[in-house]
């Protein structure tokens, strides 16, 4: 779907989008979540492990609540399946995601590298 803004084409997404993430040993589809409140996007240990996590990038501060949580970071593609030329590399955090829906969440950085436009009324469950 795409919205108008300003005589220019933006990509609308919904609170959930299905995504493809591609890694040094292969890839998963799986459902990831939208979140501009998160800074950083970050992917669960489940979905960093089936497609390899030999592309280390190093260690990162992530703010999490009133607490300052030290995370590995990955690079990986990420393709959104319901937005135009939505491939890229990316470097998400590793969270332990088993207690949320999805095995990835896109946070700003992602947000604003895709300029993406958020309608939580869209459902791209496929």
């Amino acid at each position: 779907m795409k919205v108008s803004d300003l005589e220019e084409s933006r990509d609308v997404v919904g609170r959930f989008e299905p995504v493809v993430l591609t890694g040094t040993e292969g890839s998963v589809r799986t459902m990831a979540k939208i979140d501009p409140a998160a800074d950083r996007s970050n992917i669960g240990e489940l979905a960093l492990n089936s497609i390899g996590k030999s592309d280390y990038n190093g260690e990162t501060d992530t703010i999490v609540g009133d607490s300052k949580e030290n995370r590995d970071t990955y690079e990986i593609a990420v393709e959104l399946s319901n937005v135009s030329e939505s491939r890229i590399l990316v470097q998400p955090n590793e969270k332990d995601r088993s207690n949320f829906t999805g095995e990835f969440l896109i946070g700003m950085d992602l947000l604003e590298e895709f300029d993406l436009v958020i309608d939580p009324h869209v459902d791209n469950f496929e």
